[in-house]
């Protein structure tokens, strides 16, 4: 099968995220909603320097909309930043 076309861009502003933040303070934050085909979504972001940067959206349709889910995606989601972004989370909101 032949990889998608936006593989390949993801890879490239990652990269060049990964440049940008590494070793850099971040602040981490999520929020919830419904996209047009009625799917709930949490997406997380980071922010370096005044600048935000989206790290992951989660389609939770599935799962029951509890606080300890919600923690476990963001646990996921700090442990992406600070590993393969190379940020320190300082806080979250």
């Amino acid at each position: 099968m032949e990889p998608w076309l936006g593989d390949e861009h993801v890879i490239q502003v990652e990269a060049r995220t990964q440049e940008h933040v590494k070793g850099g303070l971040a602040t981490g934050q999520c929020d919830r909603w419904k996209n047009v085909a009625k799917r709930a979504l949490v997406s997380s972001m980071m922010s370096v320097d005044f600048e935000p940067h989206l790290i992951h959206t989660h389609n939770i349709s599935e799962e029951q909309k509890t606080i300890a889910n919600l923690l476990l995606h963001v646990l996921a989601d700090i442990q992406i930043m600070e590993e393969w972004f190379g940020v320190a989370m300082i806080s979250w909101s």
